[in-house]
């Protein structure tokens, strides 16, 4: 998997931002993406950070289905930003 992960602290919040994330197409199918989502996620919450989002096209359905499968929740519009409820654990 291929991303640029940036955590920033803004006053008392900390940020957490993947950018331009992607499975190479041979290593596709294996769950690496599912578990380096979650992976993040989890890093989140320990952070202390309430909720993520992700931001994707309608028509980019990989990145659909893997959002949509680590419990994100799809806006309705053609940009597609999946927020994810990070309560703890």
């Amino acid at each position: 998997m291929i991303a640029e992960i940036k955590i920033l602290e803004r006053g008392e919040e900390f940020l957490l931002k993947k950018c331009e994330p992607g499975v190479a197409p041979t290593r596709r199918g294996h769950g690496l993406g599912k578990k380096l989502l979650a992976a993040l996620l989890d890093v989140a919450r320990d952070l202390g950070c309430s909720e993520a989002w992700v931001l994707t096209d309608r028509s980019n359905s990989d990145a659909m289905r893997l959002y949509k499968s680590v419990g994100g929740e799809a806006a309705p519009t053609d940009q597609v930003m999946f927020t994810f409820l990070l309560e703890p654990k």
